[in-house]
């Protein structure tokens, strides 16, 4: 089992959520994210109707409680496949609000790679 590190994992998700923002390609292959993938990306966020440059990850203090609804809106559960992983959910923010975006990432070793970013 792998150690997780709230502070770490959310502070990456940060990184990664400005590395799409920026569009930097070093940047965003640092996530495993290729050009293609940045294209689906946008792609996802153009449908979904949500400002990229208003995204935020939710406030660090609610980040790790559940919310009403119970769901959690920063979790993780350890990879059935990959023992030394955890795939990471990871719902976004804009305007102090919840949306319906979900940033997907698998965390190991201190580092994150991206995965997906669905629609609820």
């Amino acid at each position: 089992m792998t150690v997780f590190d709230n502070d770490t994992a959310y502070r990456l998700a940060g990184e990664l959520l400005k590395a799409i923002q920026s569009g930097d390609a070093a940047a965003l292959a640092h996530f495993g994210i290729n050009r293609a993938i940045a294209e689906e990306i946008s792609e996802e966020l153009v449908s979904s109707g949500d400002n990229l440059e208003q995204l935020t990850l939710p406030p660090y203090a609610l980040a790790f409680q559940a919310d009403r609804t119970g769901r959690v809106p920063f979790d993780s559960e350890e990879m059935q496949d990959e023992p030394q992983s955890k795939r990471l959910w990871c719902q976004l923010w804009s305007a102090g609000a919840a949306t319906d975006l979900t940033l997907v990432a698998d965390y190991a070793q201190n580092s994150l790679v991206f995965r997906l970013l669905e629609t609820d």
